[in-house]
């Protein structure tokens, strides 16, 4: 598909206007609250970078219940799953980048299985209990290898911290203006 092929697809891509509240900033100091009321209004993420780490945008797109483009590099795709919570393109790809965001937009159902698809992988891998038992992991085996194998004994692990504040603007399941939730498996075979 030519560049200008691509220009005319997305011009027949119905705009969808999303009101940006005024009290929305990205970038500053709060920035992973003040990312939701954007995400809110956003029908996709795309992240196109030629170098990543773990980008934190993508866990916030996918706990907002948004699918993902994002380019193959880093860390990304132990994130994110082709074809379950978004698409990985190789980096530099725009003609491909541009046809996967097509296909998401022409595709509804199919973005909404993606993004709740994504938003239960957040919540199952990168809640703060997890993040800490990994670390403390990490820390004991590190321990056990200056010590001898000698592993101190584990204390059970702290209860889930309950949902925060906001978490409901961010809630996939939360549905805008009355909206009915798809009928749509999210595994690998329907995605």
């Amino acid at each position: 598909m030519t560049p200008v092929a691509v220009r005319a697809q997305v011009a027949r891509v119905p705009y969808r206007p999303h009101p940006i509240p005024d009290n929305a900033s990205v970038g500053a100091p709060d920035a992973v609250t003040s990312a939701v009321p954007v995400l809110a209004c956003a029908d996709l993420v795309v992240l196109s970078s030629h170098m990543e780490a773990n980008p934190l945008a993508i866990l916030e797109a996918m706990a907002c219940g948004k699918p993902v483009v994002a380019t193959h590099v880093g860390s990304i795709p132990e994130i994110v799953i082709d074809g379950i919570h978004g698409f990985l393109i190789p980096p530099g790809d725009a003609e491909t980048l541009a046809e996967r965001c097509l296909e998401l937009f022409r595709n509804p159902h199919l973005a909404r299985a993606m993004g709740l698809a994504g938003h239960q992988r957040v919540a199952e891998r990168a809640c703060i209990e997890r993040t800490v038992q990994g670390y403390e992991d990490l820390i004991l085996r590190i321990y056990a290898a200056k010590c001898g194998g000698h592993v101190p004994e584990r204390r059970p692990p702290a209860p889930p911290s309950p949902p925060r504040k906001d978490a409901e603007s961010c809630n996939p399941a939360v549905l805008p203006r009355g909206e009915e939730s798809p009928a749509v498996e999210t595994t690998p075979a329907a995605v």
